[in-house]
């Protein structure tokens, strides 16, 4: 698990910079907000250059432009489980209060539940789209229905629209279906080629000269050879 940095507010450019090149990095006791995280309670140093135990890399980076001394860190929690991590600091040492520390504790609050509403609205995003492509198939399949109430007899337009169906929704720029009378595969439908294209490919061809003739044939063979039955 790494911690990855969102947001920052009132540091330079140059601190920003500082701050962004040191993650993400994985939670661990050595730098406040990652001891916040790990212990999932609140972690506070009065004074982060007196721990023994603070990384000296970080000092190294961020103390050469930043030169923040104090430093609160509490971590965001879902369910009692920490899911990420705030921060405040101070450039000079001076502690937070208790009354700090409460009210800071409420901003957290707050971005657990900015979070939530986030993973809900993309989960009903995903639902929705779930939703709008099982709406798309249905409508293309009474679509294609409708084609062949009308023309029981004439296959021609029901190919027509089985083929515009298919290609529409994976916006593919053209597409061909052929038939197959056990040597020769026949054209009956093309959409999104141009003229010479289509006329190529209004020939019949053997089974043998195609693309989908392999495809065919890896088939047949698998069915024959690959697939073992429940019964002898």
């Amino acid at each position: 698990m790494l911690l990855h940095q969102v947001a920052l507010n009132n540091m330079s450019l140059n601190e920003d910079a500082a701050s962004h090149s040191l993650h993400p990095r994985s939670p661990g006791q050595h730098f406040v907000m990652g001891r916040a995280f790990v212990d999932a309670q609140p972690a506070h140093l009065a004074d982060v250059l007196s721990d023994s135990d603070y990384d000296p890399r970080r000092v190294e980076v961020l103390q050469s432009v930043a030169r923040y001394r104090s430093f609160l860190a509490l971590p965001i929690l879902r369910q009692g489980k920490p899911i990420g991590v705030v921060g405040w600091g101070r450039r000079a040492v001076r502690p937070f209060t208790p009354i700090h520390i409460t009210l800071l504790e409420t901003f957290a609050d707050q971005a657990v539940i900015a979070l939530e509403n986030a993973r809900l609205f993309d989960e009903i995003e995903s639902c929705n789209r779930d939703l709008g492509g099982a709406l798309q198939r249905q409508t293309a399949t009474a679509e294609v229905l409708q084609v062949i109430n009308v023309s029981p007899a004439d296959l021609a337009p029901v190919f027509d629209r089985m083929l515009e169906q298919a290609t529409q929704p994976c916006e593919a720029r053209f597409g061909f279906l052929r038939t197959y009378d056990g040597e020769h595969f026949h054209p009956v439908a093309v959409r999104g080629l141009c003229a010479a294209f289509a006329e190529f490919l209004s020939r019949s061809i053997d089974l043998a000269d195609s693309i989908p003739g392999e495809a065919l044939q890896m088939a047949g063979s698998l069915r024959s050879t690959d697939i073992t039955p429940l019964h002898r």
